[in-house]
């Protein structure tokens, strides 16, 4: 043996139980150790022979972090499948190679996030819930002329026979009005959004096709309809859809005896008072005045009749609205008849 080099004991990759208590160097010798031959004691190893092995490098640091992240991403934002920010695919943890239309499924590839000596990803179900259609079936691209010229030859057919002709669907007018009442109103703020969508609520609760024994509410779901339409109506298709805006303008007018004779109220006021708002929008200035006038009228008569009956503040906000839009109607009716009268006069 050369002198020069020093004599190193053997690494023993795991000590005796006595020795690990004893806190000695242990030899790993079988069937017992040096020193527990020495002591006459009895030289026990445990069970599972624990290695440390290799240290970890960088790299595998590196995956491990990745995984985890990944792991992460797939198991929260409530189980929903979340982009990878690496290569810009969306890993599913549930593969499939079919592909439905009513269910998201993306294949599972292995990526560089995946190693050979790292854990799988724990098998997390993803379930998707069903959307609403964004748009109902009479609104899509393929169907929708078809509906279109259906709901056409109901509304001559209707015209025709001096029937009311029947309400959109209601999913088309709830969100037809939601998107133009500001407009609607911009002038003449006659009544709010909630206050109508109520009503409009409560047409279609009762029947889509006749006021339902109540003239009033039939009478202004119709007329702000026709309005609706009237302003969201792409310029140049005026004449396309004017048969549709005017059959809803019709609805209301036919109830229009119904609401003269009858005893006045709130609601029929707004009717009419809607009601010449279309008609001024289609410069119908005979059908303008008259329907602005009886709404004056009313309001007159009603004023008299209130002062009995406690009123509460909603409905009292609603009255000064009304008020607010007879006046300016009144208004524009005297401009309108000045230049007659003074030709009367010469």
């Amino acid at each position: 043996m050369d002198p020069t080099r020093i004599a190193r004991a053997p690494k023993v990759s795991q000590a005796c139980i006595p020795c690990k208590a004893r806190k000695r160097r242990c030899d790993g010798g079988t069937p017992k150790c040096t020193n527990c031959v020495a002591l006459g004691a009895e030289c026990s190893y445990a069970a599972v022979r624990r290695t440390r092995g290799p240290g970890k490098k960088k790299s595998k640091l590196e995956n491990t972090d990745d995984r985890n992240t990944t792991q992460y991403l797939l198991t929260s934002d409530n189980g929903n499948l979340i982009p990878d920010r690496k290569d810009n695919t969306t890993i599913s943890t549930k593969p499939s190679s079919k592909r439905r239309s009513d269910d998201v499924d993306f294949a599972h590839k292995p990526t560089q996030l995946q190693s050979t000596d790292s854990m799988e990803l724990p098998q997390t179900q993803v379930t998707f819930f069903e959307r609403l259609p964004i748009f109902p079936d009479c609104l899509l691209p393929g169907t929708f002329n078809e509906h279109l010229e259906s709901f056409k030859r109901s509304v001559a057919e209707a015209t025709a026979a001096r029937n009311f002709t029947p309400l959109i669907p209601h999913q088309i007018s709830r969100r037809l009005i939601e998107n133009s009442f500001a407009e609607i109103m911009a002038e003449h703020q006659l009544l709010d959004i909630s206050n109508f969508v109520m009503l409009l609520d409560a047409q279609y609760a009762a029947s889509c096709a006749n006021p339902a024994d109540d003239p009033a509410r039939w009478a202004i779901v119709n007329a702000v309809i026709a309005l609706a339409l009237r302003f969201k109506t792409a310029p140049g298709s005026e004449a396309a859809l004017s048969d549709i805006t005017h059959s809803f303008y019709q609805n209301a007018i036919r109830v229009l005896p119904e609401l003269i004779l009858q005893d006045s109220s709130l609601l029929s006021i707004q009717a009419l008072l809607a009601m010449a708002m279309f008609a001024r929008r289609i410069s119908d200035i005979q059908a303008f005045i008259m329907l602005a006038t009886n709404a004056s009228r009313q309001l007159e008569l009603l004023g008299r009749f209130s002062m009995d009956r406690v009123i509460d503040m909603r409905e009292i906000e609603q009255y000064e609205q009304a008020y607010k839009t007879a006046n300016v109607f009144d208004e524009t009716i005297s401009e309108v008849l000045r230049p007659e009268a003074a030709l009367h006069e010469r």
